[in-house]
Formats: C-alpha cells, sequence, structure tokens
C-alpha cells in the first residue's frame, strides 16, 4: 500500500543520504534513459536537514507546485542557475520533475527520500503528516487502523 509519511525535522537525527527520487525505483530501473545513463552517487544530495527544502525550491516555485509536479519553466530554471550542458545530472531532474509521460507510472517520482540508520517511531510527535490514496483511506480498516483526530483529515483531490 504505497503511504507517505511527512515527518516533523526533529524525528531523524542522523541523516546517512538523500536523494531528490525513489533511490530503490532508480536501482530497480523504473526511471527513464536520461537518468538510468548515470549512476546512484551522481544524485547523492547533501545530508543535511534543509537538503529536502533546497531541493523543493530549486526545481519547484511553490510547495503546491511540488505535489503536483509542476516545475519551474526549463528556460527559467536554466537561466535562474546558469546552467549548461555540462550540468547534465541537474538538467536530468528538471526533466523527471516534469516528465508526463510518467504520470500514470508513478507520480512519487520526485519524492525527496531521506535515509537514516536510526530507528523511527511514527506517532503523533514525529509525523506531521500522511499522504495515502483516497482510495485506500475509504477501506474501514485501513481508516480505523489510522488514528486521526476528528477533522484533521484534508482531502487532495
Amino acid at each position: 500500500m504505497p503511504i507517505c509519511f511527512l515527518l516533523s525535522p526533529s524525528a531523524i537525527s542522523n541523516i546517512k543520504r538523500i536523494y531528490p527520487f525513489d533511490s530503490g525505483a532508480f536501482l530497480a530501473g523504473r526511471h527513464p534513459d536520461y537518468i538510468r545513463k548515470m549512476g546512484i552517487s551522481d544524485f547523492e544530495a547533501a545530508p543535511s536537514r534543509d537538503t529536502p527544502r533546497r531541493i523543493i525550491g530549486a526545481f519547484f516555485d511553490s510547495i503546491d507546485d511540488f505535489f503536483r509536479l509542476k516545475p519551474k519553466d526549463e528556460n527559467k530554471f536554466k537561466t535562474e542557475f546558469s546552467l549548461s550542458l555540462l550540468d547534465a545530472q541537474v538538467l536530468a531532474l528538471r526533466e523527471l520533475a516534469g516528465d508526463t509521460s510518467l504520470a500514470t507510472i508513478d507520480d512519487r517520482r520526485f519524492a525527496v527520500e531521506i535515509q537514516s540508520d536510526q530507528k523511527i517511531t511514527l506517532d503523533a510527535s514525529s509525523v506531521e503528516a500522511v499522504v495515502i490514496s483516497d482510495s485506500y483511506f475509504s477501506i474501514g480498516e485501513v481508516r480505523n487502523y489510522i488514528d486521526v483526530p476528528p477533522g484533521n483529515v484534508t482531502i487532495l483531490k
């Protein structure tokens, strides 16, 4: 069942690696050729708490655009960061963020992945939000398992 947990920044204190996408999908060969031409290490970002915010801010104008996978205009993006053909990894990520041909495959293609060797307890102090498909959330067993105070459910379409 695909679920995304949005954790409090204080929930993870020992960040090992950060990727701007699902590294498991990359290693399984599910990304397009323009991404797979490079190695996974080419996309590893600095293991810092502000890296996810910086990744999202670099490729998207707003958090709403990030959730809707609407990256910055390509020309604006290239100009803003003075990019050339020598910046292949960054340009490939921009392409991945806006590749509408992948929409039916996986909309998590640009979910920032944070890896840690730390055990994280998923409770009210560590989880700020849970993103779950409405089709799963409408199943009684799933909904009953998730402890959600009344009025704290927002369904985005």
